[in-house]
């Protein structure tokens, strides 16, 4: 091998490197939390209620079942159509501010409300949101996964599990 080809080799290996090492940290930084990633409008997102909706009657029609399963399964259906409707007039947006500072407003059934709220980055991919001024200062920490703010609950080990069902997604 000649050495222009030699040298040839190791400028496309070079720039192969670059390519690969520029876009490890561009998904390594999708993840990081930054008032610059915040800043802006989040839109609150609650999957469908599955678990109400999609009732297991254990392959029974409603002859079948004796009356406890019938009351559970009319109680779970009536509920998924009122929590459903519930939602579908409801809309809750985050403005997220610098310095802090952030909004929430809520949407519901013509009415607008706003509640003053606070946030703090906790580490690369958490933020806390407490309301700004409350007594009780009760914060809920969401995790910054592919682009998404995924509400978190504290399980029984005192760890934070993810809830994908809730999430914030960036407006635009």
């Amino acid at each position: 091998m000649s050495w222009f080809k030699r040298k040839e080799m190791i400028r496309v290996i070079l720039i192969f490197a670059a390519f690969a090492g520029i876009t490890f940290l561009f998904y390594q930084n999708r993840n990081v939390v930054s008032e610059r990633t915040l800043v802006g409008t989040w839109e609150l997102v609650i999957e469908d209620l599955d678990d109400l909706k999609t009732y297991d009657r254990k392959n029974k029609d409603r002859a079948e079942m004796d009356l406890g399963d019938r009351l559970e399964s009319a109680l779970k259906s009536g509920l998924s159509s009122f929590f459903g409707d519930l939602l579908e007039d409801f809309e809750i947006r985050f403005v997220f501010e610098k310095n802090n500072q952030a909004k929430m407003e809520i949407d519901v059934l013509g009415g607008h409300e706003i509640e003053n709220l606070e946030w703090e980055v906790l580490n690369r991919n958490q933020v806390a949101i407490r309301e700004k001024d409350s007594r009780d200062k009760e914060t809920n920490i969401w995790i910054l996964e592919n682009g998404k703010l995924i509400s978190t609950d504290l399980n029984k080990d005192g760890e934070l599990e993810k809830n994908y069902d809730v999430y914030m997604t960036k407006g635009r």
